[in-house]
């Protein structure tokens, strides 16, 4: 559900912008085209809409610029980073949620990880959620969102590149453990 608000969210503002750069009207002014079709015979089959609306009603192709893709590529792997949260510590508190979003956000910063939230993630044998199937599944909850946005606004803690369950992995120095995850600096 979450899931879904944050695609309105992200993808209507860019429908209302490609609408209104397309037809050079506000959103308010948008006419809708009803269809009155009396008998199956006089449908019109066409899959071209431009050929059955008015002069005044054709849609003209919206080619999204560099900048659009870019905000649409930011937007999506946020939502990634958050079911990445999920899917790693769905049983952990707000902190807890908090520190794996800082572990993705070092290492993006970082010169020896990949440079974004996505190559982080997706990164061979990193995230076992990723490469197990979980975060597929994940749904994140409101909580998973709010860590993201508290670490975006401010990295709560800049030092943490690693965590695993149970005990402290083989990689990093071993530094605090958080409820079931203990974490390493680099």
């Amino acid at each position: 559900m979450i899931s879904l608000l944050i695609g309105l969210a992200i993808g209507l503002p860019i429908s209302c912008f490609a609408i209104e750069a397309q037809r050079g009207q506000t959103v308010e002014n948008v006419k809708t085209v009803e269809w009155e079709i009396t008998s199956p015979y006089e449908a019109n089959t066409s899959s071209n809409i431009n050929e059955v609306l008015p002069d005044n009603e054709k849609f003209t192709e919206y080619e999204m610029t560099p900048e659009d893709i870019a905000e649409e590529e930011y937007w999506d792997s946020l939502e990634l980073l958050a079911c990445c949260v999920m899917a790693e510590a769905e049983g952990e508190d707000l902190m807890g949620k908090r520190m794996v979003v800082d572990v993705v956000l070092n290492r993006v910063d970082d010169p020896d990880f990949p440079d974004t939230i996505t190559g982080v993630i997706t990164q061979k044998y990193q995230f076992s959620s990723y490469w197990d199937g979980r975060l597929e599944k994940a749904d994140p909850t409101e909580d998973c969102f709010t860590a993201v946005k508290m670490e975006l606004e401010e990295r709560s803690y800049p030092g943490i590149f690693y965590f695993t369950a149970g005990q402290y992995g083989e990689y990093g120095t071993p530094w605090k453990q958080h409820g079931n995850h203990y974490f390493c600096t680099k």
